[in-house]
């Protein structure tokens, strides 16, 4: 007995070792090439499930909902991406939901009275799925203690090795700039948080070059909190950065860093480049775990 508990908790701590640093995250939103997942596996520390947000039903006002993108999770549309995201998870791949994006969530999550009919659904959701965290993507106007509010509130309903995250574009950590976005002040709250999939593109950021990153470092952030996150295809939006040319950057951050850099970031899986610039999600993979291992 004594073994088998000295076993558990020197896994655990393994386990807890994993994630401190070195991590590889993608979104994953579209439901295309997942018959390739299995060959990322073992490149993974987490796939973020995107995007959940809140809402009234439309032909009943009073009905209110949880979206994966436009449809309940539970809609059949959703029954091989659950059994694709359970199989990732039996395979050591961190399932986490990602609320929030341009849908509005955070609105409809914190307006008068609805935190208490959309919060204990969330709670069910994310329990019914087996979700191990959530992140959080805040692209609207929110109140700083709300957002402490919900930070807190999952910390107690869920387990000690249930993962919070977010995703604030790099401006928002660089130089005691407040989220351009949000308004949420991420450094007042960057102990609360496991790690920020901070976004390096769309004009906020770049990984062409180490120095937007250093410059949150600068700012008092651990680079083992920080994840250089990066579009994985030139149609996923703007400012995109060629793949090798990130893991370039990664690989020289995690050098300076003493090899302890939070990680790399991708959005998203289904046409993820990889550093021959062939749509290729494994590839993807393979590049940013060797970048930053």
């Amino acid at each position: 007995m004594c073994f088998l508990l000295v076993s558990f908790v020197l896994q655990k701590l393994q386990a807890m070792n994993t994630l401190s640093s070195n991590r590889v995250v993608v979104y994953l939103q579209s439901q295309e090439n997942l018959n390739l997942l299995p060959q990322c596996y073992a490149n993974l520390t987490a796939i973020n499930l995107s995007s959940f947000h809140f809402g009234w039903s439309k032909t009943k006002p009073t009905l209110p909902y949880i979206h994966l993108n436009d449809n309940m999770p539970g809609d059949p549309m959703f029954d091989s991406l659950w059994a694709d995201m359970k199989a990732a998870q039996q395979n050591g791949v961190l399932l986490i939901a990602m609320l929030g994006g341009a849908g509005g969530a955070y609105t409809t999550l914190f307006s008068q009275g609805n935190y208490e009919v959309f919060y204990p659904m969330f709670v069910n959701m994310l329990k019914k799925y087996n979700f191990q965290g959530v992140d959080l993507d805040v692209e609207e106007q929110v109140s700083q203690a709300d957002i402490e509010k919900l930070i807190a509130d999952l910390r107690k309903d869920f387990p000690t090795d249930f993962y919070i995250t977010s995703a604030p574009v790099c401006s928002a950590l660089q130089s005691g700039n407040n989220d351009p976005f949000s308004g949420i002040n991420w450094y007042s709250i960057k102990d609360s948080i496991d790690w920020f999939n901070v976004q390096f593109y769309s004009g906020f950021g770049s990984l062409s070059t180490p120095d937007d990153y250093n410059s949150i470092i600068d700012n008092g952030f651990s680079a083992s909190q920080i994840l250089g996150g990066a579009l994985t295809n030139p149609a996923d939006g703007g400012g995109y950065v060629a793949i090798a040319t990130v893991a370039q950057t990664l690989q020289t951050l995690n050098t300076k860093y003493s090899g302890q850099i939070g990680g790399a970031m991708g959005w998203e899986y289904f046409n993820a480049n990889n550093a021959s610039e062939q749509e290729d999600p494994v590839g993807w993979a393979t590049a940013m775990k060797n970048a930053v291992s």
